[in-house]
């Protein structure tokens, strides 16, 4: 009896592990990197070498979704070492807005799409009352 509770248990657990899907991006400097889960390696990224060309980046999130996103300003190649926080516009399912200041240096944040459908990571020297909250 024991067995048959641990094994159904067991079963519930992987069934709800494997209906979250996991995104996992990073932001390094001014280098936006996108990975594969399966293949566990870079499938998209935008610079390779930091230039100082920073933008804001939108991330969409599905309400099955887990977003971990690393933050690293501080890497070998990144122009500005002074970067030590970003500034985080989270957008709700119920599309409430609220900003976090976030350290960047080297930081991982782990997002559930069950509560935040976006985020948007603001350029280092872009405030709040400088993004457009649509």
């Amino acid at each position: 009896m024991k067995t048959i509770k641990l094994t159904i248990l067991a079963l519930l657990l992987s069934g709800f592990a494997n209906s979250q899907d996991t995104l996992q991006q990073m932001i390094s400097g001014d280098n936006y990197l996108i990975f594969d889960n399966q293949l566990t390696k870079i499938v998209t990224q935008t610079n390779e070498l930091d230039k100082g060309d920073y933008k804001n980046i939108t991330i969409k999130i599905s309400q099955d979704q887990y977003l971990q996103l690393g933050l690293y300003d501080n890497c070998k190649k990144c122009l500005n070492k002074k970067i030590k926080f970003r500034n985080i516009v989270f957008k709700t399912i119920e599309n409430k807005k609220y900003i976090q200041k976030i350290r960047s240096d080297d930081n991982f944040i782990l997002v559930d799409g069950s509560e935040i459908k976006e985020i948007t990571v603001l350029k280092p020297d872009n405030e709040y009352y400088n993004y457009k909250t649509q």
